[in-house]
């Protein structure tokens, strides 16, 4: 009968897991994070190889050290390539895995079944949760989960009959936890913890703790040692907020606020964002109230703990919430945001144990409890699916973070870049000026509206935003580089050139550097020099598409075109739907003389892009030496009505007019 139960519960936490979450298969990549850790990451996007774990295990380009959860992001690019689906699937898989196994080690330790299940069905589906399974940046909290709930289970099947290898075994997970994320720092406490609630192999008493803490000590040297390869690495790759930004008072009354707020939000998930900003003030007293909520609360855990071993549940839940949510609280600030949904993704656990256990135990009608459990289960599972269709895509997550808080200054610079990706410019550049207001040294923003005016023309507006975002952050690589560009098209080649080289001195293994250098060289018809610093770029990055195109004219111009052939089509593996690279394809193979296949590379470019100019008038000079010139001289006056400025069509257009008169039979 108990297997019975079990196999029905795993069944119902796998059904109603999916049912919540599947819908991600269908989601898109995400503009936040997502770019930096995988879509834009030169050494995830060459798939699993020897390098790309040897940089894994050694960077210090990432926020945190987190060797797995980037070696399974490199997995994901092998199986998946760049399609979101398999990489959100993964991250739905592991969420399953850590919730099965959460139920499995809890019901493994306590003997009931029921009250396990239900612990871990909130953990499954509750909407704090989606943070961490719908974005597919976060795989560390999945990868870190589905360790921490291993080690777990683990762990109590090596307090039934402790031996060296069931401990190798809890060392083994314990550590791929630390090394997905080191968050899992508590986790060796954690299990303290479990030995005195519900493993009953800890009590109050000198010797029992001195047992228990000697027992553990190699875990704790552990997270030790691999706490230490983090700070190293947070410090040195600017994760870490600086003091002078925000301040420790204020660090700290943030963080006794944050704790109560996420109380809060496991009630009532409301309001729910992608990016928390940071309050401009803190009410003293609201701090104070918090405080002492905080202290009331474990005044009476530990006061009923004492009295009732039946109450043992609620130290265990509550001193779990506490201090795994230690680590990210805050006093030490990563980042600028006052608090984050993914953050609960194990502190959560201890508090669905306090409430499951400490009500389980008050209400003793099972049909009352069941009803109630019923209800509570249905109301977060609506509610998280609704949350996980805002991850849908940028534009919608982050339309959603500007209506559920305030002053987001993130939330619009984000839906800037959505819009802008979309080619709603205008709208990108309102959101970009609205994130500058509220945060005046927001150097991001003013990058990327700079990036936004100047898609629209507005060089020397772009020029304006791109050194202002300078003023703030002057070794900005990528706004170095981009007011090269915006130079350049003022035909300011030199100080373009200047401002290339110093963002490569800035990050010697930045491609966009090389491939914007290149580009400018390849405008001065420096061929040569141009060529090498666009191979440059594909060194770096061998999945860059605008350097391969670029590549490739350079080639062309070399008259080079079979070679130049091989970059454009690589360029458009890498970007299925780009109507440039489809016309200088399509150029290359004329140039060998393949008018046919050239003649269907200008009509996908002209479907992709029926308003690009430069597809209608090649297209009207490979159907002109196709000899169909009815059909060349429509190309040519639809590239004129495009580029009235085009006195290479109208040349072209009177060209084939003359040569069509000539084809004519003569009508006298």
């Amino acid at each position: 009968m108990k297997h019975y139960t079990t196999r029905w519960i795993v069944l119902f936490l796998v059904l109603i897991t999916s049912a919540v979450f599947f819908q991600v298969k269908n989601h898109d990549f995400i503009n936040y994070d997502d770019n930096i850790f995988v879509t834009e990451n030169p050494q995830v996007r060459a798939g699993l190889t020897v390098g790309g774990v040897i940089w894994a295990l050694t960077t210090k380009d990432v926020d945190y050290w987190r060797p797995l959860s980037m070696i399974s992001h490199m997995v994901d690019v092998q199986l998946f390539g760049l399609n979101p689906a398999g990489h959100h699937m993964t991250n739905l898989l592991l969420h399953l895995l850590a919730t099965v196994l959460l139920f499995a080690a809890l019901q493994r330790m306590t003997a009931a079944p029921w009250r396990s299940g239900f612990v871990a069905a909130l953990f499954a589906i509750h909407p704090l949760h989606v943070e961490s399974v719908a974005w597919i940046a976060e795989r560390k909290d999945v990868m870190s989960g589905f360790f921490w709930m291993l080690t777990l289970w683990l762990y109590a099947r090596y307090a039934e009959n402790s031996g060296k290898q069931r401990y190798w075994a809890v060392m083994l997970a314990v550590a791929g936890a630390l090394m997905s994320k080191p968050m899992a720092v508590t986790l060796p406490a954690v299990l303290l913890l479990m030995d005195y609630w519900p493993l009953n192999r800890l009590s109050f008493t000198r010797e029992s703790f001195k047992t228990r803490i000697m027992e553990k000590m190699p875990l704790f040297a552990l997270a030790l040692v691999l706490s230490v390869i983090t700070f190293v690495v947070v410090h040195e790759g600017g994760s870490v907020a600086s003091l002078g930004y925000i301040s420790f008072g204020s660090r700290l009354a943030n963080a006794i606020i944050s704790y109560g707020q996420y109380i809060a939000k496991m009630f009532w998930p409301s309001n729910l964002s992608v990016f928390y900003p940071y309050p401009e003030t803190i009410s003293p007293a609201s701090v104070i109230v918090a405080s002492l909520s905080l202290l009331l609360v474990t005044s009476a855990v530990l006061r009923a703990s004492f009295r009732s071993q039946k109450s043992s549940a609620l130290l265990t839940g509550w001193f779990w919430f506490l201090g795994t949510l230690l680590p990210v609280i805050g006093i030490i600030q990563a980042g600028n945001q006052a608090m984050a949904d993914r953050y609960t993704y194990i502190p959560l656990v201890g508090l669905f144990i306090m409430v499951t256990w400490g009500v389980a135990d008050w209400v003793k009608n099972q049909r009352v409890l069941g009803i109630a459990g019923s209800v509570v289960l249905l109301a977060l599972g609506t509610v998280a699916y609704t949350e996980v269709h805002y991850w849908k895509d940028s534009r919608s997550l982050f339309a959603h973070a500007l209506a559920s808080t305030s002053r987001n200054y993130v939330a619009h610079n984000n839906l800037g870049v959505a819009l802008a990706s979309e080619g709603n410019t205008t709208a990108a550049i309102e959101h970009y000026r609205e994130a500058v207001k509220i945060r005046p040294v927001y150097y991001e923003a003013y990058s990327n509206q700079g990036i936004a005016l100047a898609q629209e023309g507005r060089i020397d507006e772009a020029i304006v935003s791109y050194r202002a975002a300078l003023e703030l952050k002057p070794d900005f690589p990528e706004t170095l580089s981009n007011l090269g560009v915006a130079l350049a098209a003022k035909g300011l080649v030199d100080e373009a050139i200047t401002n290339h080289q110093k963002a490569m001195r800035l990050n010697a293994e930045y491609a966009p550097a090389y491939n914007n250098l290149g580009h400018v060289l390849m405008s001065q018809n420096k061929h040569e020099q141009a060529k090498e610093y666009l191979q440059k770029a594909l060194q770096l990055d061998p999945y860059y598409p605008e350097a391969h195109n670029n590549l490739g004219i350079v080639l062309a111009a070399m008259q080079q075109p079979r070679e130049a052939q091989g970059h454009y089509e690589e360029a458009l593996r890498l970007k299925p739907k780009w109507a440039e690279a489809y016309v200088n394809l399509g150029i290359a193979l004329a140039m060998q003389k393949e008018l046919n296949k050239a003649i269907s590379h200008f009509q996908r470019a002209i479907e992709i892009s029926p308003e690009l100019a430069k597809a209608r008038a090649n297209f009207g000079i490979a159907l002109f030496s196709a000899g169909r010139f009815e059909e060349s001289i429509e190309q040519f006056t639809e590239a004129l009505r495009l580029n009235p400025e085009d006195s290479r069509s109208r040349a072209n257009l009177e060209v084939v007019r003359m040569a069509q008169k000539k084809a004519q039979p003569d009508s006298r």
